[in-house]
């Protein structure tokens, strides 16, 4: 007779993988200056967790990391910035990704 097999407690993995989803962040955040290389794996493994446990990364995080080939951003180190018109327009430099984002503009 086999043991009772427990289903899987799907908020307790939720959680934790959010939690894993902030420490990598914070590695991401400090670290792609210093030591690229420990940036680049805390990406790749940012989205190995995000995809594993079908969670959305937090919205200040999914212009961190270029959704092509998975280098951390860097503003000006490895990623080119340029206003207009109200639309943000990130180019990685790795692989030359282009992505664009509607600022909220305010008229007064």
């Amino acid at each position: 007779m086999g043991g009772r097999r427990r289903g899987r407690d799907s908020s307790a993995r939720n959680k934790k993988a959010m939690e894993a989803v902030e420490v990598l962040k914070e590695i991401i955040e400090n670290s792609s200056i210093s030591d690229p290389n420990l940036a680049v794996t805390a990406s790749r493994d940012l989205t190995r967790v995000l995809k594993r446990h079908s969670v959305q990364a937090p919205r200040d995080l999914r212009d961190k990391v270029c959704r092509s080939c998975g280098q951390p951003m860097v503003p000006g180190r490895n990623s080119r910035v340029r206003l207009n018109r109200g639309v943000q327009t990130t180019t990685c430099l790795n692989c030359g990704k282009v992505s664009r984002k509607r600022l909220n503009m305010v008229v007064k």
